[in-house]
């Protein structure tokens, strides 16, 4: 069904784009980037029933041009024919949201909520800018995508019937993911930028052809021995160098990122968010963040607790079932991405085995020795149900290695 959905938006796309038709954006803030990906830099973000011409489209993303003249490339999935009558009219100065200004929102928090760590923010932020094209993208994943997988499109996400995630929508998702990951990195970086942009680009691999490429997934890594990998709201994944080198090929390190891919997808860290909340008007609580007013009022005190216990939850051990769920979503999104899906099951086991053997390379705060052991059975038993082993998908192994081997 979403398949049709998407062909059938696609199609009136196109044919919009022929007539010049005017569409509508439905959702509260909708990112307009330089170009047809997530990866591209951020041109602004439109607000919601703001008319946008359509210019042009490349796959799922759509050129428009807002009533301003600006001009960018928004993803269909944030587009509607119809105009909300419920909305009303917005003026030039409130239908669009410069790069500057949303910056400066999101650092204003980030700022407050990560104190005595200078320039944390900013280094966050500054990773957040991928530093590749749609052509490096395409030239990386070429033999991932072209490998005959028998494996792709066998099952899809709605084939999983999860149920809709349960959280407090008004959550500032993307002030709120740049703080907990300016936390995090604050344990300290890999100084690698070549390592960081392989990450990425994998990444984007796996998420650029399924429901999630209009997510601005950021991949860090941690300078840090011990497995450990955490998400954080926003589409902030960090990943230690200890869990890289348990990795043998593309395809793990790929079943990895997929596993926190699906922690974001399903919003597990704004669920968990969501059950503290008593009371809370986020409107309010940024406005006053961003003007920099005095004493902290009562919302902001809230949004900072509500961050307080994010942390906490994403940086000790996780509800097992979150874990496996994620296991599951993650399986799917690499086998559709071309990557082989039992990367996933080879890097669980040997994860598992290292919980038992080496538990001083092993983080407790990242999973319990026991969950490990159940989630390995769970996601092997998952594959074998629901993939096959013949032409099982692309590994990788060559390039994985060329570009781990400095790290290792």
């Amino acid at each position: 069904m979403r398949s049709f959905s998407l062909a059938f938006l696609a199609l009136a796309l196109c044919s919009a784009t022929l007539l010049s038709e005017t569409f509508y954006s439905k959702r509260k803030g909708n990112a307009l980037r330089e170009g047809a990906g997530s990866y591209y830099s951020l041109v602004g973000s439109v607000a919601e029933n703001t008319a946008l011409l359509v210019l042009a489209r490349s796959g799922s993303w759509v050129k428009v041009q807002l009533p301003n003249k600006q001009v960018g490339w928004i993803a269909a999935n944030s587009l509607t024919a119809g105009k909300s009558d419920q909305m009303a009219a917005r003026s030039a100065e409130t239908m669009w949201t410069s790069p500057k200004a949303l910056s400066a929102a999101i650092k204003g928090f980030g700022e407050k909520y990560v104190q005595g760590e200078p320039g944390i923010v900013d280094s966050v932020l500054q990773y957040s800018e991928k530093g590749f094209t749609g052509e490096d993208l395409a030239a990386f994943a070429k033999e991932v995508r072209e490998y005959p997988s028998r494996n792709r499109d066998r099952v899809e996400l709605d084939d999983l019937d999860l149920p809709a995630p349960e959280y407090y929508v008004e959550l500032p998702e993307q002030q709120i993911g740049v703080s907990i990951a300016a936390r995090i990195a604050g344990k300290g970086l890999v100084n690698d930028r070549q390592l960081h942009r392989y990450l990425n680009m994998a990444c984007a691999t796996i998420a650029e052809h399924s429901a999630l490429y209009d997510v601005d997934f950021t991949v860090l890594v941690l300078n840090d021995r011990k497995i450990n990998a955490f998400a954080v709201p926003a589409g902030y994944i960090f990943v230690t160098l200890g869990l890289v080198r348990q990795c043998r090929d593309e395809s793990e390190l790929a079943g990895v990122i997929a596993h926190e891919i699906a922690h974001v997808y399903r919003r597990h860290g704004l669920q968990e968010m969501s059950k503290r909340i008593t009371h809370i008007r986020s409107d309010a609580a940024f406005r006053e963040l961003e003007e920099d007013a005095g004493e902290p009022t009562e919302e902001e005190r809230e949004l900072e607790t509500l961050a307080d216990q994010a942390y906490e939850k994403i940086v000790h051990p996780r509800l097992l079932s979150y874990e496996t769920e994620a296991d599951r979503i993650g399986a799917v999104l690499v086998a559709n991405a071309g990557y082989d899906p039992f990367g996933l099951v080879r890097i669980s086991e040997r994860v598992a085995r290292v919980s038992k053997e080496t538990p001083g390379v092993f983080d407790a705060d990242y999973m319990l020795p026991d969950d490990a052991v159940k989630r390995s059975k769970e996601i092997s038993a998952f594959a074998e149900k629901n993939f096959t082993t013949d032409s099982p998908g692309e590994q990788m192994s060559k390039r994985f290695t060329a570009v781990t081997s400095a790290s290792r």
